[in-house]
């Protein structure tokens, strides 16, 4: 890899980490502070809404994105035709989610649901104009504007959010922080990039891009609706207190892993596409990006279940203890992530649509029958049922990188086990820090130095090359900077 682009591969990530840290950061803070003002059953309320909301989003993308990014030139006529069939799609669709919104709020027994979906699904439309917006920040590793964009929408939403949990307007401070976001992520993209629509339209180059695109498009769309059908099924067999448990243990583990493993992969996808051409090259990148990625996400993964129960007492109060046993199993499900997400990146990068298809057809079946099993057997059930077919996921994943890069299971097992094996171990001795018997903020205060004095410290009594690698490569960077 040429160290020219190398370095702004490793710009382009300390930005995209600077902002999952920061914006990701300011988010769950205000996140923290709204769950101590309202109630689990306001959050139940906005988790149906948004379900429908996230499932059109994916319709309104198509998958034009990822083949833009994909793609090695691009022209005016495919950036504006995407836009306008993207803008097409969202009005469609926010009207049929204005008409539908008293079906859905029948079938839950929720009136609230009316009004909530049809102020939120506002958020569609608003998103097409930060769209092609978010292609040429991924396109030209221009990270930092995405920073700055995501610091500015994250404060002052959740400053709205606060204010309105404070007046007692309940979910619809969630409502308000979220249709604040979306409107200033669009104000300030189209400040900061710049980009407008030229009238143009090609149903040509759209019908090239879509031969990319439909197949992520199906892909996403079988993932996230088994994600939703999920939160969908709890809400409607289960009560909402259930639901808001269930939700909140999975939502501090999967703000973790997009701020770690999410850093990673919005900044490898575009870096796998310049060496698509290269087997041998993506292979080297596919390994140092799992051993990287596992080196810091199953450390911050296993020892965020570890304090689980003292970080929940603490920062939400005692009324969301129950999301604790939740918490802790969405922990290990999105331990796992990083190797999921860097396998089908490559996958995606090299152009194999046609395989991330197939491999979610077959992860959704199974997935779909894990929770058709657990579900007559409560909540909990269902969550260890998720997990289960995470694992097997992960197997999945990997196999078609197998024949695609000469990447093994043996080499992959290799690269993750040292990290694994390590994080385990600090785990069990910062969970066993809380039969001491502080108080929670004592414990929290033992627990989380100890875990990161140990894990670094043993990572460097072992030697481990990741470490090595990971400190040579911010020091190189560094270096440049003062070239």
């Amino acid at each position: 890899m040429a160290e020219s682009f190398k370095n702004t591969v490793v710009n382009s990530f300390i930005w995209k980490f600077l902002e999952q840290c920061g914006a990701g950061g300011a988010q769950l803070i205000i996140g923290i502070i709204l769950a101590r003002l309202l109630l689990p059953e306001d959050y139940a309320i906005l988790i149906i809404a948004t379900v429908f909301i996230t499932l059109s989003q994916i319709f309104i993308d198509s998958g034009f994105s990822s083949a833009l990014i994909q793609k090695k030139e691009i022209t005016d006529a495919d950036t504006s035709s995407v836009f306008y069939i993207s803008l097409c799609v969202s009005i469609l669709l926010y009207g049929v989610i204005f008409l539908a919104s008293p079906f859905i709020a029948d079938i839950y027994d929720e009136p609230l649901l009316i009004p909530v979906l049809r102020v939120l699904s506002l958020t569609l439309l608003i998103g097409v104009i930060s769209s092609m917006q978010k292609v040429f920040i991924s396109r030209n590793f221009q990270f930092k504007k995405q920073f700055i964009v995501s610091i500015i929408a994250a404060l002052i939403s959740g400053i709205v959010g606060i204010v309105l949990a404070f007046m007692g307007y309940g979910v619809w401070a969630l409502v308000g922080q979220q249709l604040t976001s979306a409107v200033l992520i669009a104000l300030t993209l189209q400040i900061l990039v710049g980009w407008k629509p030229k009238l143009l339209f090609s149903l040509t180059r759209t019908k090239s891009l879509f031969s990319f695109g439909w197949k992520l498009l199906v892909s996403s769309l079988i993932h996230q609706m088994y994600d939703s059908i999920r939160n969908l099924t709890i809400g409607a067999f289960y009560d909402k207190p259930s639901l808001a448990f269930y939700n909140k243990g999975e939502e501090y583990p999967k703000f973790l892993s997009s701020s770690l493993d999410g850093t990673v992969q919005a900044v490898l996808f575009p870096a796998y596409a310049k060496y698509q051409d290269d087997k041998k090259a993506l292979k080297f990148m596919l390994s140092k990006a799992l051993s990287t990625n596992a080196f810091i996400t199953f450390p911050a993964m296993f020892g965020l279940a570890a304090v689980a129960e003292p970080f929940v007492s603490l920062l939400l109060t005692d009324k969301w203890l129950f999301c604790v046993p939740f918490l802790q199993i969405f922990c290990i499900y999105y331990a796992l992530q990083p190797i999921t997400s860097a396998n089908l990146a490559a996958i995606k990068a090299i152009g194999r649509t046609d395989t991330l298809l197939r491999l979610e057809i077959i992860k959704k079946i199974i997935g779909y029958s894990c929770l058709i099993c657990t579900l007559p057997f409560g909540v909990m059930t269902v969550a260890v049922g998720a997990l289960v077919s995470k694992t097997l996921a992960v197997l999945i994943n990997g196999y078609p990188n197998t024949r695609l890069l000469g990447y093994t299971y043996k080499e992959m097992l290799k690269d993750l086990c040292p990290f694994i094996l390590l994080s385990a171990i600090m785990a069990g001795i910062v969970y066993s820090i809380q039969f001491l018997g502080f108080s929670a903020l004592i414990t929290l205060c033992i627990q989380i130095p100890v875990g990161i004095i140990f894990y670094f410290g043993a990572a460097k009594l072992l030697r481990m090359k990741t470490l090595d690698f990971a400190v040579s490569t911010v020091l190189d960077y560094v270096k440049s900077l003062r070239k």
